[in-house]
């Protein structure tokens, strides 16, 4: 119990506050020189050069999309209306969306064209009930059996 109690002075005290410390100041600046060393070994190269390349050729992709979508939405109008049916409107409506070719609108343009696709009128079919005499065509036809061939040596 002496022992213990002779440790007990200024000097003592001030070793393990300056322990605490030192620890203290491991945790915070610890990574400090680990950081120094990754920035001297690996250093910033600036911005990165091709990005434009690469999103303009990402934009070009998109509008070709919606070149196609609205190709197609413009031929399926064309069919309906050698049909017969009443589109009247649709194509115009087709025209304005194309119009929205800009990256901001583009996904609305899509949308819109996809719209006006499902709106389309499209002629039934013809149908007619079958009769008891006809054959079904509803059977599934089951392929020829053939014993699989063994293989030797």
């Amino acid at each position: 119990m002496e022992w213990i109690l002779d440790r007990l002075n200024f000097r003592t005290f001030a070793a393990v506050g300056a322990v605490a410390a030192l620890g203290m100041a491991a945790n915070w600046y610890g990574g400090v020189p680990f950081q120094l060393y990754d920035r001297w070994r690996h250093p910033p190269t600036g911005p990165a050069v091709g990005g434009d390349d690469i999103a303009g050729a990402l934009e070009a992709h998109e509008s070709a999309h919606l070149h196609t979508l609205y190709r197609r939405v413009s031929m399926d109008i064309a069919t309906a209306q050698s049909q017969g049916l009443d589109v009247t409107g649709l194509q115009a409506l087709a025209d304005e969306a194309l119009r929205f070719d800009k990256p901001r609108y583009r996904a609305a343009a899509i949308d819109r064209l996809n719209k006006i696709r499902m709106a389309i009128p499209q002629r039934s079919e013809r149908v007619r009930a079958a009769s008891l005499e006809e054959a079904a065509d509803d059977e599934i036809p089951t392929p020829k059996s053939s014993s699989a061939r063994s293989r030797s040596r």
